[in-house]
């Protein structure tokens, strides 16, 4: 072998080395990022199913608070926020807190701004106008004499 076949195998084998090393050292991190995501996952997966409990519970709106702490805490976490957000939502509907949701999201909005919660403010937004709008229009038709059936079907769809 000449010099420079040697030089060329020695560069190769360091470069070999330091990438393996390199590799070693990315898996470690990536082993590392896996076990927090787990952990994280699991937390919250536990406070949602606790949320879930008190929804379920003789007193469904202790679970409001409870709901926007996670949703707080999975503002930048868009599988999750949008998992909690449907039962948030879907529960403050049943308990006419619409209003609350509106206020919680457009202060998290303001935290964070990432699309998932400004979706979701915006849907929420649409929903509690189009029920404002629906209401009124039922007050408008109860006040008709020949109308108050109608609005008492529109009543009922409203809630």
């Amino acid at each position: 072998m000449n010099w420079r076949s040697i030089l060329l195998a020695v560069v190769l084998g360091l470069s070999l080395s330091a990438a393996h090393a390199d590799i070693s050292s990315l898996n470690e991190t990536f082993a590392g990022h896996d076990r927090l995501v787990e952990h994280t996952e699991t937390h919250w997966q536990t406070a949602y199913r606790q949320a879930v409990n008190l929804a379920k519970s003789p007193v469904p709106q202790q679970a409001l608070p409870v709901f926007e702490s996670l949703l707080s805490a999975l503002a930048e976490q868009d599988h999750a926020f949008s998992r909690v957000y449907v039962r948030y939502y879907t529960l403050a509907d049943a308990l006419s807190q619409r209003p609350r949701t509106l206020v919680f999201l457009q202060d998290l909005a303001t935290q964070h701004p990432t699309p998932r919660v400004l979706g979701a403010l915006n849907e929420t937004r649409l929903r509690v106008s189009s029920l404002q709008r629906s209401q009124a229009l039922a007050e408008r038709l109860s006040a008709q004499a020949n109308q108050a059936a109608l609005a008492t079907d529109l009543y009922t769809l409203t809630g």
